[in-house]
Order: C-alpha cells, then structure tokens, then sequence
C-alpha cells in the first residue's frame, strides 16, 4: 500500500510469510538504510500474534490500514493499524475489527 502521509513517501506491507503475520513500513524518503523499514505491529491490542496477513488498503475516512487474513475463525478476519498524521502507527498494535 503506497501512502504519502505528512510529506513523506512510504509503503505499507502486511506479510504472510511466517510463523506469524506482521505489518511494515518503508519510508521510501529515507536515506539511512538502517531506519528506513520499521515494524508496524506484530500484534494485536490484547497481546496474540497476528496471523498471517495476505491483503491491504486504506482506509482515509478512519486512518487505518486495514488487513486481512484468509482463514477460518478464530484465525481468519480483519485487522485495522491506525496511523497518525505522519504516517506512525499510533499504538504499534493491530485490533480486530468484529464481523
């Protein structure tokens, strides 16, 4: 997901590829590569793992990125990232958003 938020350039990325799911940022304006992609969440508000995330948009009515993963409950669903102004996760953890 491509989002210029408070003038900076980044790339959104839910990732499904492991143990767990977890979302990522690259600030595409960044120069110094050892700050440039930082964890979102890995995690959801109560403390579980994400599970594997395999779809994302955004939402610019909420300011959230919202993923999902393909599964049946209790794994499967959608989660919402809410970022702040300048593109930072405002809480670092995903919440599950109800049927």
């Amino acid at each position: 997901m491509y989002l210029v938020l408070g003038g900076h350039h980044y790339l959104f990325q839910g990732h499904e590829g492991g143990p767990q799911g977890y979302v990522t940022r690259i600030d595409l304006d960044e120069k110094n590569p050892a700050v440039r992609v930082s964890l979102v969440a890995d995690t959801d508000v109560d403390g579980k793992k994400l599970p594997n995330l395999d779809g994302i948009t955004w939402n610019p009515f909420t300011r959230q990125l919202l993923l999902t993963a393909e599964a049946r409950y209790p794994n499967g669903g959608v989660w919402a990232v809410t970022l702040d102004d300048s593109g930072n996760e405002e809480a670092g953890k995903a919440v599950r958003l109800p049927a």
